[in-house]
């Protein structure tokens, strides 16, 4: 099976050459390595001019700053359509020998005439050592990713269905401002597609200080849920935005749902209705109050 991982770089000089060696180390299938360099201002452009040099496996475009979300839907449109499969990544992870094999067996055992997208657990590595896992709900769905993305982008495969809903739109055209990785599994789920979870990691994920997350206080998860935030209704643009977008294409369920989050603007009873329907499902009490109160509220 031909896998092609997509990697946006940006300033990436300290990790990318051992991420880059995990990714071409990969076994039990065909790798290939498009990457796209956002503008970098230090040595990565050298590094990774080295590389492709080296090894006719990477691909590497050099172009200006434009976001890493942009980037990433960018490398979408430009991978080879003739892969099976698409995966993304970090510049600064570093991959385990399974970490696509693994994913093709899981995407395989599916239907390959619907979008699917596979996703996992990671190992955290911190200061060169393991610092505990990343765990993941084993499903997830339409009225979970409203609510946020539940994984790391970077554990993400997906198939040729997957790549063609993203290319069916502009991506210069979105409004909303998920990032790439969320806005393919809403994308994906939306449209009749499924998400698949594996609870066993397959890479190591770096924590330092550009990415780093930690314990938070309820108020600090509350507030990270939109309950105070000065951009209300962001749930409620990006339906109204997938609906715009992908209305013909879908499903029977997210069509439903996507309703009721447009309808609860039309008064407090609609959105009692949002706020109660069980297509919305907060992972943890936490979660379950904010999304709650945000919906009364009509901040969802």
């Amino acid at each position: 099976m031909k896998v092609q991982v997509l990697m946006s770089t940006y300033n990436g000089e300290r990790y990318i050459k051992e991420q880059i060696e995990s990714i071409l180390e990969q076994t039990g299938v065909e790798v290939s390595l498009l990457i796209r360099d956002d503008g970098s201002k230090d040595s990565t452009r050298s590094i990774l001019d080295e590389i492709q040099s080296s090894d006719d496996r990477v691909n590497c475009v050099f172009e200006e700053n434009v976001g890493v979300k942009k980037s990433f839907l960018k490398l979408v449109k430009m991978a080879d359509p003739d892969s099976d499969y698409y995966a993304f990544s970090d510049q600064d992870d570093i991959w385990l020998t399974d970490k696509l094999e693994t994913a093709v067996n899981v995407l395989q055992k599916e239907d390959a005439d619907i979008p699917l997208i596979y996703g996992s657990s990671v190992s955290v590595y911190k200061d060169e050592t393991l610092a505990g896992e990343i765990f993941v709900c084993p499903q997830l769905n339409i009225g979970n990713f409203l609510i946020k993305n539940y994984y790391p982008g970077c554990t993400m495969v997906f198939n040729k269905k997957t790549k063609e809903l993203i290319d069916f739109v502009d991506y210069n055209i979105l409004r909303t401002n998920p990032l790439h990785d969320h806005w393919l599994n809403l994308v994906c789920t939306a449209c009749g597609g499924k998400v698949l979870m594996d609870p066993n990691p397959h890479m190591l994920y770096r924590l330092h200080g550009n990415n780093e997350v930690g314990d938070r206080s309820l108020l600090q998860k509350i507030k990270g849920n939109g309950l105070f935030s000065h951009s209300e209704n962001t749930r409620y643009r990006i339906c109204e935005e997938l609906h715009t977008l992908y209305g013909e294409k879908e499903s029977k369920e997210a069509e439903a749902l996507i309703r009721v989050v447009l309808d609860s603007r039309k008064g407090f009873a609609q959105r009692v209705k949002l706020a109660c329907n069980k297509s919305i499902k907060p992972l943890g009490i936490t979660e379950r109050i904010s999304i709650f109160l945000i919906a009364l509220l009509g901040k969802f």
